[in-house]
């Protein structure tokens, strides 16, 4: 058994999907160092101990982390989150979310969604600043992506139903955006809510001082668009009851992922009524299931 925690090197593609690697390298040690695949011959360079565990999201990061791992005569473990392009056997571990197409192998596990930084207890203490009193909701807004654009019928539906659950649920609603969500879509979809609510427009603010934790922490429920992935997984761990709202022609790429929620109680899809009774089969908090798996199986 390991008495002292791993040294864990997080591999980053300055992208917003080192947001997962910092996740299960937080749930596994205390003791991690985060280096930018673009600079990796400088940090092999700089670092004569060879760290534990190798971690990284996305095809950029899937040469560099296989170069220190030979770099360092294969002793670390390299683990990959989502599918890499090649070389997969070449990764000690590759998570994949269950929802997307992959291979079995001995070397491949899934998870529910994404893996995030998101628990009760990081939440607890988020201070709110608005106007207007409890019960909240909270609605998380993302925006354009790969083939659609959400329109004015789309925004229509969307803040009807979140009039009629507004209403049945005697709350006001903390409205945030994403850097995906266009001026037009916000534009529409507050013109139409008709109930008391606080609004954080991402793109107008430039992301400084967002409430986005505060609102998790404070909701009695959370309704989230379909489009994101990372903003579904998130509420769906802060153990509160999760409404994913669809459109009428549905994002059928994330499908799969919806039924999952459904199925295990995490989300139910949206509706404008209270959720009800939420009892999930446990608290979703994958980054610490996979880092458990890590610890006892692979160190």
């Amino acid at each position: 058994m390991r008495k002292s925690p791993p040294t864990v090197w997080i591999i980053s593609d300055d992208s917003h999907r080192v947001q997962q690697s910092l996740a299960l390298a937080q749930a596994l040690s205390d003791n991690r160092l985060i280096h930018s695949a673009s600079e990796i011959d400088f940090a092999l360079q700089s670092n004569s101990s060879s760290p534990d565990i190798i971690i990284g999201t996305g095809e950029q990061t899937s040469a560099a982390i296989l170069q220190a791992k030979e770099f360092f005569k294969d002793k670390p473990l390299a683990v990959s989150l989502l599918k890499p392009q090649k070389n997969m056997q070449g990764f000690d571990l590759i998570v994949v979310p269950e929802y997307e197409p992959h291979e079995k192998a001995s070397n491949v596990i899934t998870s529910i969604g994404l893996l995030n930084k998101i628990t009760p207890a990081l939440l607890k203490g988020a201070p709110l600043s608005v106007d207007f009193s409890a019960p909240y909701i909270a609605v998380l807004v993302g925006g354009n992506y790969i083939g659609r654009s959400y329109n004015e019928e789309d925004m229509l539906l969307f803040s009807n139903e979140l009039n009629q659950l507004s209403k049945l649920a005697n709350a006001s609603l903390l409205i945030t955006t994403s850097p995906r969500t266009t001026t037009e879509t916000v534009s529409t979809l507050t013109k139409h809510v008709n109930c008391e609510y606080s609004l954080y427009d991402y793109r107008k603010e430039q992301g400084a001082h967002n409430p986005y934790l505060s609102f998790l922490n404070a909701a009695e429920e959370i309704v989230v668009s379909e489009d994101s992935i990372r903003m579904i997984c998130e509420a769906c761990s802060a153990n509160k009851p999760v409404h994913i709202f669809t459109t009428n022609e549905g994002f059928k790429p994330y499908a799969n992922l919806y039924s999952q929620l459904y199925e295990l109680g995490y989300a139910k899809r949206f509706d404008g009524q209270p959720f009800g009774r939420y009892v999930p089969h446990s608290p979703l908090n994958e980054a610490e299931r996979i880092a458990a798996y890590i610890k006892s199986r692979m160190l």
